[in-house]
């Protein structure tokens, strides 16, 4: 997933942004939160891609990490075994 973060100025409560070339989506999640005057990001992060990837690593179960291969089949056959 790629996000894109950036400070804009608010102006008479509307906010106009244009996407970078290549960046397209369906559907977008907007998050707005304030900004301290003296944290504005300079000009050539403006566009940068974060990755998130790894971000849940804390999060993983290593003795789960086998049953994932068959995770979905299994859930299928749960579900639908009765159908």
């Amino acid at each position: 997933m790629d996000a894109i973060r950036d400070i804009v100025e608010v102006k008479s409560n509307h906010i106009g942004y244009d996407l970078p070339r290549g960046f397209s989506s369906g559907k977008v999640e907007i998050i707005i939160f304030p900004v301290e005057k003296d944290n504005n990001l300079s000009p050539e992060k403006k566009y940068r891609k974060t990755s998130i990837r790894g971000a849940l690593k804390k999060y993983a179960n290593p003795s789960l990490v086998q049953m994932e291969e068959k995770a979905w089949s299994k859930a299928s056959q749960d579900k639908y075994a009765n159908s």
